[in-house]
């Protein structure tokens, strides 16, 4: 039925999107975006011109059998100005399992990217993907002046998908019956917010303690905060989770869902424009507000000390 309505939608309506960068993450997103039919034009782009061009008829070589055929374009910035949503990917390539060793190279590619980028010239939304993602989603804010509800980042959506699989697997628990929750920064400081994690919407220390089991909360940390560099260290990339996050993002874009869910977005600390990930609404205007989070005194504290290394990496 899901697939039926996007194919509705982009027959009859225009939804461009654009992607800059086409390695492992940008055409894994691209497919995704293809493989839903969640928009009618694809504009691609990267200034690896030959990577560029073989990206794209590899994708439009998949996309030719379907009734709808998403349209795909080797772009031009001016191009991706004219679209509805716009990702970014583009990235250094890791070596030193720290997502922050990505910033400074990461820092002069936002400044080259998106120099043509402002509240005038771009009326849609921004979803960043490179990392460190929050920090680059405040440097996107900062270089281009567009405002920051219309830019947002797949932050610890992932995360938390990242904390549902591991609860399912460490407790035999299907995933659709588990509800979990990492807040923060996407990175070494991240939060996992057992307080607002639930099986069976009974939150989960209540629902363990009746089969007199104990929530292993450091091992969880550890394999959360860990499960992108597990996949890294072996395939040198990590592809198909952030490519469905981010898929799933753009979904509530479009259909201006007003969901809740764990994204990084426009956070005040300290005074101070940061992004971090909480449960926030979000539709077809990006950002709409953060839904009230109530944490135990542990969850606090460490919310606070992530938003302070995201501070301090920003300002």
């Amino acid at each position: 039925m899901w697939l039926i309505t996007t194919k509705l939608i982009i027959r009859y309506f225009m939804v461009k999107i654009g992607i800059i960068g086409v390695g492992h993450v940008g055409s894994h997103i691209a497919s995704a975006l293809i493989y839903n039919r969640l928009c009618s034009d694809l504009y691609l782009f990267d200034l690896n011109k030959d990577l560029l061009r073989a990206q794209r008829k590899d994708l439009e070589q998949g996309n030719m059998l379907d009734d709808v055929i998403v349209r795909l374009h080797e772009a031009t910035i001016l191009d991706l100005l004219s679209c509805d949503i716009v990702v970014n990917t583009a990235s250094k390539q890791i070596t030193d399992g720290d997502r922050v060793g990505e910033l400074e190279a990461n820092r002069e590619i936002v400044k080259s990217i998106f120099k043509d980028f402002s509240e005038e010239s771009f009326k849609g939304i921004i979803i960043n993907v490179s990392n460190p993602c929050d920090v680059i989603a405040c440097l996107i804010h900062k270089v281009t002046g567009i405002k920051a509800n219309r830019i947002i980042s797949t932050g610890t959506l992932l995360d938390s998908v990242r904390l549902k699989s591991s609860i399912s697997e460490m407790y035999h628990i299907p995933a659709k019956d588990i509800k979990a929750l990492v807040i923060g920064e996407h990175g070494k400081t991240q939060v996992n917010a057992y307080s607002n994690t639930y099986i069976y919407n009974q939150p989960i220390k209540e629902y363990l303690k009746e089969y007199n089991v104990d929530l292993d909360e450091k091992e969880l940390l550890h394999i959360v905060t860990r499960a992108g560099w597990d996949i890294f260290d072996v395939k040198r990339a990590t592809e198909f989770g952030i490519a469905g996050v981010t898929a799933y993002l753009i979904k509530q874009i479009l259909f201006n869902t007003g969901i809740v869910i764990p994204y990084s977005h426009m956070h005040y600390y300290d005074s101070k424009l940061i992004y971090t990930s909480t449960p926030a609404f979000i539709g077809k205007s990006g950002f709409i507000k953060e839904l009230p989070l109530k944490l135990n005194e542990a969850e606090e504290e460490a919310f606070n000390k992530s938003c302070e290394a995201i501070k301090n990496l920003i300002y």
